[in-house]
């Protein structure tokens, strides 16, 4: 059986939520947007596409963990499948890209990245280890699409 994994890097976009199924299983949600950059001639950074939202899951013990630690503005590096998932939202059809995070790490900053994308609840958010465990297009890139 054929499956697509996808490694995302970028920025949290709200601070992450956990909930727990009927059973019980702890779940984890956040979204990263990943714009397309690249630095222009002057060496500032540009943006070449349009934003993608990924909506982001971690289960379990691990999700319970990235729950605690994960703030708006942290800059994480997500491992896992991908799994496109059709909905409707008033009516309309949208799409949306769902990630199960099967490794998950703080992500350390690009030299020359904007300063203004690290997270300032936090001390230095680029510290600490990352943890393991087994919607496209035409949105303004400060809100998630769902």
């Amino acid at each position: 059986m054929a499956s697509a994994t996808i490694t995302i890097e970028g920025f949290v976009a709200q601070d992450s939520t956990l909930k727990f199924t009927p059973s019980g299983d702890a779940v984890c949600e956040f979204s990263i947007p990943v714009t397309p950059q690249r630095r222009n001639a002057a060496g500032e950074w540009e943006d070449t596409g349009p934003t993608v939202w990924y909506r982001i899951s971690s289960w379990g013990r691990p999700g319970e963990m990235h729950a605690e630690l994960l703030t708006k503005g942290m800059r994480v590096k997500v491992t896992g499948p991908l799994t496109v998932r059709e909905y409707e939202h008033n009516g309309e059809k949208r799409t949306s890209l769902d990630v199960r995070a099967d490794q998950l790490g703080i992500a350390k900053p690009r030299d020359g990245w904007p300063q203004g994308h690290r997270s300032t609840s936090q001390a230095d958010p680029w510290q600490g280890g990352g943890t393991s465990q087994a919607a496209a297009g035409g949105y303004d890139n400060s809100e998630p699409p769902f």
